[in-house]
């Protein structure tokens, strides 16, 4: 008698035509998760390879997938792919308490010092604790 799992944690891995890991995730929705993907992402169309990976239970599936995120660096990984010392526009916000578009937005004003990648900001933590250091004091350079 065949043992029928009711679903599966799938680590999935997303190629270019030369072999470039681009994107690597998760889902317990497979061909939900990869249609959102030819829907909203612009480097959906640089897709050539898919491989997948299936987990027993969801612990097993995030830590492959970080394991796996931090070993091939691929390209268009966001959240989980950046250099040490650096935070997320989206971290600061809860951090601080508030929105992620304040946040965006005092990047945009140059009042916090951040790089972008992809469609994200990446904030050093000196640029952060400057930030911190200019609103504590009350002084701001433009």
């Amino acid at each position: 008698m065949a043992v029928v799992i009711p679903w599966l944690y799938v680590v999935y891995r997303l190629y270019d035509a030369d072999g470039t890991p681009l994107y690597i995730g998760s889902t317990k929705s497979l061909a939900s998760r990869l249609d959102g993907h030819r829907r909203t992402k612009p480097w959906w169309s640089e897709v050539e390879r898919l491989e997948t990976e299936q987990f027993a239970s969801i612990d097993e599936m995030r830590e492959a997938e970080q394991q796996e995120i931090e070993s091939l660096n691929p390209r268009y990984n966001v959240k989980h792919n950046r250099a040490k010392g650096t935070t997320t526009a989206e971290e600061i916000a809860a951090r601080l308490k508030v929105s992620q578009h304040t946040i965006d937005r005092w990047i945009r004003q140059r009042r916090i010092r951040a790089t972008r990648k992809g469609r994200d900001y990446r904030v050093t933590e000196a640029a952060f604790s400057e930030f911190i250091e200019q609103r504590r004091t009350g002084r701001e350079e433009r």
